[in-house]
């Protein structure tokens, strides 16, 4: 089983700026079992403040597959899509495309 959060990437430099930045490990954050990596002590408290706006939604379940499969397929990081304000990953990137779309 995986404990590091977003397989290192900063979540608030990932959502807040949809950058794929890997976060240093002077600055990080147990969270629900996981532990994530922020790039600076000041993305570090803005997670810890309201954390679950940062991670993704289903807990990075793909969205996509469960509605056309049922089947639970972890999504990528490599395939975001952001609703709103809210973060998903899909399992493939045409899922992550046609979901940009509504």
């Amino acid at each position: 089983m995986n404990h590091i959060g977003l397989n290192g990437l900063d979540p608030v430099a990932f959502l807040g700026h949809f950058q794929r930045t890997l976060g240093r490990p002077q600055f990080k954050h147990r969270y629900r079992g996981k532990t994530y990596f922020f790039l600076s002590q000041m993305n570090l408290e803005i997670f810890q403040h309201s954390p679950d706006r940062f991670l993704p939604q289903f807990d990075g379940l793909c969205p996509l597959t469960y509605a056309v499969t049922g089947k639970l397929l972890n999504g990528l990081a490599d395939y975001p899509n952001v609703v709103g304000d809210k973060l998903y990953f899909h399992s493939r990137p045409h899922y992550a495309w046609i979901c940009k779309l509504f």
